[in-house]
């Protein structure tokens, strides 16, 4: 009987009312911030590289830059459906850092977009020469270095605005 008077004037005290209020926060707590419970730390989200670092290389860059455009548009590695910025790095001796830098900052595109565009460029080359009448039209995607046919329309699309076919058909008007 003395316990229980005890307990009642333990959980009637203001130490009682604290501690019941703090273990009903427990599972807010928890809502709220689960690394408590998991044990995560949080991942903190890093932005996109400023470049900042390349400042003071950036006119050695320059001239690196057009060497990266000339081998960009050579035909032979447009044609190459796996040419990727690692041909690049390779042939050059460059670091892959310095080509995005030179892509992003200098040339101001990227390397898919410019590459993109440079086939299509390749393939109208091909239509336009009556190619499409001996070949087909796998055969100017093939020769465009287009890995598939899908890419290779929806990529004409969106640099020229037409299908290979309306191209086809406005350079009969």
């Amino acid at each position: 009987m003395q316990t229980a008077k005890k307990l009642n004037e333990i959980n009637s005290s203001i130490f009682g009312y604290i501690l019941v209020m703090l273990f009903c926060l427990i599972p807010i707590f928890i809502l709220i911030f689960p690394e408590i419970l998991y044990g995560l730390h949080k991942i903190k989200k890093v932005k996109k590289s400023q470049w900042i670092e390349y400042k003071e290389n950036h006119e050695s860059l320059e001239e690196i830059s057009v060497l990266i455009l000339e081998f960009v548009k050579k035909e032979e590695n447009l044609i190459n459906p796996n040419f990727m910025i690692n041909d690049i790095c390779l042939a050059l001796g460059i670091k892959s850092q310095d080509v995005m830098y030179c892509f992003n900052a200098i040339l101001k595109t990227k390397f898919t977009t410019l590459k993109k565009e440079l086939r299509v460029e390749i393939a109208k080359k091909e239509i336009m020469n009556g190619k499409l009448l001996s070949h087909s039209m796998e055969g100017v995607w093939i020769k465009s270095g287009f890995s598939s046919k899908t890419s290779f329309f929806v990529s004409f699309k969106e640099v020229t605005g037409m299908t290979p076919l309306e191209y086809l058909k406005s350079l009969e008007h």
